[in-house]
């Protein structure tokens, strides 16, 4: 460990280091082979404004109506808090990920609060389950969305399903190419996303605010609805938006609304490949965060200045709704708006979350393989194509919905978690350099906040379905003990790995840290 002053800086976590390949000959003792610090102050905000930025604002809107009984004040309110209490789990992870500046996110800072154990069930979990799920659901929505481009609504498509999934798996393999060979043009794409998605956003709230100075009888009767003839407005308002709103629906309303501010996390997912990730990661979130928490408050108030909430509430796409009531070529628009927001999410899915089991290899939580990266292109191929198969095995069946919500829960878990580890190395580790300190109470609410989203779907809307997730914690903890007794090797390269690693041209890389 060397000294910075009087200060400690960090280091990897003993024993971490995976073993090392025979083939020695594709990167040099002297000078660690590593990913490069690609990635700006700017690119950062726009990697995290893309990822938080998804297929949600356009979607869960519905549902935080639907809990909040068709009440739009509350429904606003909902929205506010989930952005206040996603700013204060953003600001613990930009601690752990200034003071321990390695990619990996969740999975690094469990490793290194707590030791492999929990880092390895939660590596396994999101690697095998809800990835993929998450990717295949984006790419089946991609089509959906494609084919509303193509097709109009009354045209009968030959094998639809299909040809969805053809759709958006082509533009999936299309966007993991020009990741692997291109990482420096997937950031800028990644940025030109992220910049699409907040003009479509812009535009809502303009379209919004047009409406509000031509005509505020929608607005008025959704915002104060007992000043109103309801009537006489042609509104039809819910009568239970005037029943009393309980605890329930506002627990579930906020964990709807929370779902579309998931993501905040993405910038320590690639914390390697930031420059100056001491000083970037908290001015990242702190732009980042309140920027998206801004532009999803204006964009509510624009859908109901120009949807009633049972229009909202029949709607399963708000923003395609949202066009059809202003303009046909507006409608249009704001499909194109919406694939290419699920076009940005496919791309960070390669850019960012493809990362983590780079990382696990590097762990030795999964195959050392997964750990390399490409001689010439500096990105994780073996990765990248891991997440990419596994995705599309998820095609095979389109009803996800039962493993994307188990594993939804789960990771509130591990995340909860975290923020423990978070005090824990506050004691553990007061010599670790802390360029970014967030205060004590802060990591407690946030810790507490975990908790009560993990006790929500328990409590107020329990199912069976979330026994999935002790049923793969069980099996996740009889592989860590058969590869803990030596049953199972992580490390090493075999024959078959080193046949994919001149095949894919990859090499192992170090997980010392870069001078900041």
């Amino acid at each position: 460990m060397t000294r910075r002053g009087t200060r400690f800086k960090y280091e990897p976590v003993d024993g971490s280091d995976v073993t090392s390949s025979s083939d020695e000959s594709l990167r040099s003792e002297d000078k660690p082979f590593r990913l490069k610090r690609q990635i700006s102050l700017f690119s950062g905000v726009c990697l995290v404004v893309s990822m938080m930025i998804g297929s949600g604002i356009f979607v869960v809107p519905t549902g935080v109506l639907k809990y909040c009984n068709g009440d739009v004040r509350t429904s606003i309110a909902v929205w506010g808090v989930g952005g206040a209490m996603t700013m204060v789990a953003a600001f613990c992870v930009a601690e752990l990920g200034a003071s321990i500046p390695e990619s990996g996110s969740w999975m690094t800072y469990l490793h290194y609060a707590f030791g492999p154990f929990p880092s390895f069930l939660y590596t396994w979990m999101v690697v095998i389950s809800a990835n993929p799920e998450s990717l295949a659901a984006q790419i089946i929505a991609l089509g959906e969305y494609m084919t509303k481009l193509y097709f109009k609504d009354d045209c009968e498509v030959p094998h639809a399903d299909l040809l969805k999934k053809l759709l958006g798996l082509s533009v999936a393999m299309l966007i993991m190419g020009v990741n692997i060979t291109r990482v420096k043009l997937a950031v800028r794409l990644q940025i030109f996303f992220a910049f699409g998605k907040v003009v479509a956003l812009v535009g809502i709230a303009f379209v919004g605010l047009m409406q509000l100075i031509n005509d505020r009888s929608v607005a008025t009767s959704n915002f104060f609805p007992e000043h109103v003839n309801v009537t006489g407005h042609g509104t039809q308002i819910l009568a239970d938006s005037q029943s009393h709103i309980g605890v329930a629906g506002l627990s579930l309303a906020l964990y709807q609304g929370l779902w579309a501010y998931d993501g905040f996390e993405a910038i320590t997912l690639v914390t390697e490949e930031v420059k100056n990730p001491a000083r970037a990661l908290p001015v990242i979130t702190c732009i980042a965060v309140p920027l998206v928490t801004a532009l999803y408050l204006i964009v509510n108030v624009a859908y109901f200045s120009v949807l009633t909430p049972t229009e909202m509430l029949s709607s399963h796409a708000v923003a395609v709704t949202f066009g059809q009531k202003i303009h046909p070529f507006v409608a249009y628009l704001m499909t194109l708006s919406v694939c290419l927001s699920l076009v940005g999410s496919l791309n960070l899915t390669f850019l960012a979350i493809a990362r983590i089991p780079f990382i696990a290899g590097r762990l030795g939580h999964m195959p050392e393989f997964l750990s390399m990266a490409h001689i010439r292109h500096y990105s994780p191929v073996p990765a990248i194509l891991l997440t990419l198969i596994l995705g599309t095995c998820m095609l095979l069946s389109s009803n996800f919905d039962v493993l994307v919500t188990a594993c939804l829960f789960t990771n509130w878990i591990f995340r909860g978690l975290t923020f423990l580890g978070l005090l824990y190395l506050r004691k553990k580790r007061k010599d670790l350099y802390r360029p970014y300190k967030v205060y004590k109470a802060t990591a407690i609410f946030a810790t507490l906040i975990s908790m009560y989203l993990m006790a929500v779907p328990l409590v107020f809307q329990p199912e069976p379905l979330y026994l999935l997730s002790l049923v793969l914690f069980m099996v996740f903890m009889v592989m860590y003990l058969l590869i803990t007794r030596g049953k199972i090797k992580m490390t090493g390269i075999g024959k078959t790995g080193r046949f994919l690693q001149k095949l894919l041209l990859v090499a192992p890389t170090s997980n010392q840290v870069q001078e900041r």
